[in-house]
C-alpha cells in the first residue's frame, strides 16, 4: 500500500537546521503530526538530545521519550486538534541517506507499535561537483516486508 508523507516548511527547516548543527555526529527527533488513511502528515518536530558517545549512532533517553507525549498534548490544546508523535528523524552527516541495518531494525520496532509510523533521513555535509547538497530518505516498511521480517523474531 503506496503511502504519501507531507512535511510543512516549517517542520522541514527545523530538521534541516538541527541536521546541520552537528557535522560530526548523528542527531535526531521526533515528528509530531497525525495520520489519515494513505498520508502522513508532519506539522512540527521535537529535536532531541543525544545520549550515545558514538557518532554514529542516535540513542535518545526514556525520559526525553516520555516528554514528547506532553508535548503534543500541548500542541494540540494550542491547535484544538490532536495530534502525536507519527514517526522519527535523524542525520547521516558525510554518508548516504540509506537506512544501515540499524535503522531499519529500529524503524521496524517502531512499526510493530504503530504500522503508519514513519522515519526520515537528511543525508547532509555531502559535496558533489563543488556544490553543498543535502539528501532526505524516508523510511516506511510495508505491511508485507513487516511481516516476514517478523518470521525470523523467537
Amino acid at each position: 500500500m503506496e503511502r504519501s508523507v507531507i512535511v510543512t516548511p516549517e517542520a522541514y527547516q527545523i530538521m534541516l537546521t538541527h541536521a546541520f548543527t552537528h557535522e560530526r555526529e548523528e542527531i535526531g527527533g521526533v515528528l509530531v503530526g497525525y495520520n489519515e488513511a494513505h498520508e502522513t502528515s508532519v506539522i512540527t518536530v521535537i529535536p532531541l538530545q543525544r545520549t550515545s558517545q558514538l557518532s554514529d549512532r542516535v540513542n535518545i533517553s526514556e525520559v526525553e521519550l516520555a516528554g514528547c507525549i506532553d508535548k503534543c498534548e500541548e500542541i494540540s490544546k494550542d491547535m484544538k486538534s490532536p495530534v502525536s508523535v507519527v514517526g522519527w528523524y535523524h542525520s547521516h552527516p558525510h554518508i548516504t541517506p540509506f537506512p544501515s541495518h540499524v535503522d531499519l531494525q529500529t524503524q521496524l520496532n517502531f512499526q510493530s507499535m504503530d504500522q503508519n509510523f514513519i522515519g526520515l533521513i537528511f543525508s547532509t555535509f555531502i559535496h558533489q561537483a563543488d556544490s553543498p547538497v543535502s539528501y532526505l530518505h524516508v523510511i516506511y516498511c510495508p505491511c508485507d516486508l513487516f511481516a516476514f521480517s517478523a518470521q525470523f523474531k523467537n
